[in-house]
């Protein structure tokens, strides 16, 4: 797991950010998926037989006698085969299901003095099976360029209708829809993780107000997430010192405004480099256009004289 990868699984195994997550990409912010009620879930489902490949989160929702499994993977780089992975992961826990009421089966016919047989023990008409989804939350800063559906990944434009398609339930960070239906400080970060790279995106968002006080989950999340490293220090600055979470949270204005100006000078640095660069091409030209032209004594006075050298580049045209 990647660095972002597990500041995202840290974020989002939190209940009420994992809840707002699903209630936002689902039912419209509407508060169906209840982060009291959350419980948690072994993620260690092996997927065809391979015990390492595990979920990222992983939790059970009550519904009624039953319960709805509710999964998130985390990605930071686009994935195209992600829609066959989850439904690798899907149809891995429906197995796992499966599997348990068989083995219930076994259990009730043998407590009868009985050997059970094959088909006693598959699933009856009243059997049902808990429901299972999940969320690819994509975090990385390019635009998610991926497949979306197992469709998607088929070259199958003369057989459009002839199987069935898994479709992926995708968040992407610059989904500005579902950051809008968050009710949680998960919506604040979505928003910093889209403006990444834009300092106007950046200065709206600071000059908002909305981002005076941030919890402190949500600031370690901003920080390691859209790699702002004096947002981080910060943080853990105050963690360290034992103090309390100050009243009303942290302030990640000015994580912004460290944020802009080192973009500014590594966007300087790049122009120095390109101006450096650019300088450097037109001397060798000069150079090769004196040789060309036997000119060696105007090359040797060139090289340290130069305003002799600025005379040169308006002759030559350079």
């Amino acid at each position: 797991m990647g660095k972002h990868d597990a500041a995202a699984y840290d974020y989002l195994t939190q209940p009420k950010y994992f809840a707002d997550l699903f209630n936002a990409k689902f039912f419209g912010g509407r508060q169906v998926v209840d982060g009291t009620k959350l419980m948690e879930a072994d993620s260690r489902t092996p997927v065809d037989g391979d015990p390492t490949r595990y979920r990222d989160i992983k939790k059970r929702l009550p519904n009624g006698s039953h319960f709805v499994i509710l999964a998130i993977e985390n990605q930071d780089n686009v994935d195209y085969e992600m829609p066959w992975r989850i439904m690798g992961y899907d149809h891995a826990e429906y197995t796992r299901q499966i599997k348990e009421l068989h083995r219930q089966r076994q259990d009730e016919i043998r407590k009868l003095g009985k050997e059970p047989g094959w088909m006693e023990v598959k699933m009856g008409e009243k059997d049902r099976l808990s429901p299972v989804c999940t969320i690819c939350f994509y975090h990385g800063k390019e635009p998610w360029k991926g497949p979306r559906s197992l469709k998607d990944m088929m070259d199958c434009d003369d057989f459009p209708d002839v199987f069935s398609d898994y479709r992926m339930h995708l968040v992407c960070a610059d989904d500005e829809e579902i950051a809008g239906k968050c009710n949680t400080q998960l919506g604040l970060l979505l928003r910093v993780l889209a403006a990444r790279g834009n300092r106007k995106q950046m200065e709206q968002l600071k000059n908002s107000g909305e981002f005076n006080h941030i919890d402190a989950e949500t600031s370690r999340a901003i920080a390691e997430l859209a790699d702002m490293p004096k947002l981080l220090e910060h943080v853990e600055r105050e963690k360290q010192s034992g103090q309390e979470e100050p009243e009303g949270g942290y302030s990640m204005c000015i994580a912004i405004d460290e944020m802009v100006n080192e973009g500014e000078k590594r966007g300087e640095k790049r122009g120095e480099k390109r101006g450096e660069k650019r300088g450097a091409d037109k001397v060798n030209r000069l150079h090769a256009l004196l040789l060309e032209n036997n000119r060696l004594e105007d090359l040797r006075r060139a090289v340290g004289d130069t305003a002799f050298q600025k005379q040169l580049f308006r002759e030559f045209g350079l």
